[in-house]
């Protein structure tokens, strides 16, 4: 497994794209293509470490099609927030049972304080993650990768604080990984396998750019894979004693990192409609946020809010939907292996608006998480 900090492939990628870009007659094909090349240009700065000045007709071609571009974007997050509305009790509901439930199971967890990651050798590191595919039956689809796709390393900035990055092009289907800090330890290891669940979801994506790009505006069903690869991951490390105890810290970190957006999609979830629309919560200061919500809590919650660093209702959800879902299609997986009810039903929907019936049709409620998350916190316990 090679990883690079050349540019050279990402600017190929880059000119693949703008060549489509400059052919396409397709309005979804350039909504999506024009999000990628965005992407490019954001890897290229990070990777290169040599911020680039892109200006909208670097992408867009011209400031009209850019506002065009934006008109659209608007228009799919304004349906995704009216529906959002409309479910909005039930996502209230269930992120504060689930939430809450988390909390009371989490009286009596083990401590572990990894200060420092044990650093492995290449061969190592390798074969832990062909293994760790192979377990799932994705060696073949880990070595096809490798065949045609990079793996890239950047560096950690201010401006740029993100683990990974999956960038994919919907209409030539070129994909690549970028991995933050790259060192050869857990955190690349458990990276890669959250990217590699990116990588696994867009093989899997047979529909048109029309409907990706509902996928990737409106759905609250974007991280759903790549937490699910994170949960496979961390089990196989844990049940196989490999680098146990630092895979036991690292899923206490991902359990924190999971409560922390379902703590913070069940505040978005107790917000008036009003706040809701044209995503007017992103302007309240965090006394305002603080003074809508805190009736809803026994404890004081301004510490929490104090420490949110940004909100987005799809990206909160998107994440909090992603861990919940992800349980369950874990739990599936280790009953029936990849192929099963749940997993290809879960294909057919995740591009649709959120619907409330998917959960219920599977048995997926609070208490059923709760249930599996018991399971889950025996992993810290082994």
């Amino acid at each position: 497994m090679e990883v690079t900090n050349k540019t050279k492939g990402l600017y190929r990628r880059l000119q693949a794209a703008n060549n489509l870009l400059k052919t396409t007659n397709n309005p979804n094909d350039k909504i999506a293509l024009c999000n990628y090349v965005g992407n490019i240009y954001d890897a290229i700065s990070s990777v290169g470490d040599k911020k680039i000045i892109v200006k909208k007709k670097d992408i867009f071609g011209s400031n009209k099609y850019h506002k065009k571009f934006h008109r659209k974007l608007v228009k799919l997050e304004d349906i995704m927030l009216e529906k959002f509305i409309q479910d909005k009790e039930f996502h209230s509901s269930y992120m504060g049972e689930v939430c809450f439930g988390v909390e009371q199971l989490h009286d009596d967890d083990p401590e572990y304080n990894v200060d420092l990651y044990q650093e492995l050798s290449k061969s190592d590191f390798d074969d832990i993650f062909f293994q760790f595919m192979k377990s799932i039956n994705l060696d073949g689809f880990l070595e096809d990768y490798l065949k045609k796709s990079n793996i890239y390393s950047y560096k950690l900035s201010d401006d740029n604080h993100t683990l990974g990055m999956t960038l994919y092009n919907p209409v030539n289907r070129d994909v690549d990984v970028l991995i933050g800090d790259f060192i050869l330890d857990i955190q690349a290891l458990f990276t890669l396998a959250h990217e590699f669940g990116h990588v696994y979801d867009m093989s899997l994506f047979e529909g048109n750019t029309e409907e990706y790009n509902r996928y990737f505006y409106q759905s609250f069903y974007g991280e759903v894979v790549s937490k699910l690869f994170e949960r496979l991951f961390l089990s196989y490390m844990i049940n196989n004693n490999i680098l146990k105890e630092e895979a036991q810290d690292k899923l206490m970190e991902v359990d924190d990192n999971n409560h922390d957006y379902l703590l913070t999609s069940y505040i978005l979830s107790l917000l008036d409609e009003d706040l809701i629309r044209d995503s007017a919560y992103s302007y309240l200061s965090e006394e305002e946020l603080i003074e809508v919500v805190n009736k809803y809590f026994n404890n004081n919650i301004s510490e929490f809010v104090s420490e949110l660093d940004y909100v987005d209702l799809q990206e909160d959800f998107t994440y909090a939907y992603g861990d919940i879902l992800s349980m369950f299609i874990k739990d599936s997986i280790d009953k029936y292996g990849f192929s099963n009810e749940l997993i290809d039903e879960f294909l057919k929907v995740r591009s649709n608006l959120f619907d409330e019936e998917f959960f219920r049709e599977f048995g997926m409620g609070p208490d059923n998480y709760l249930d599996l998350y018991k399971k889950e916190l025996k992993l810290l316990k082994k």
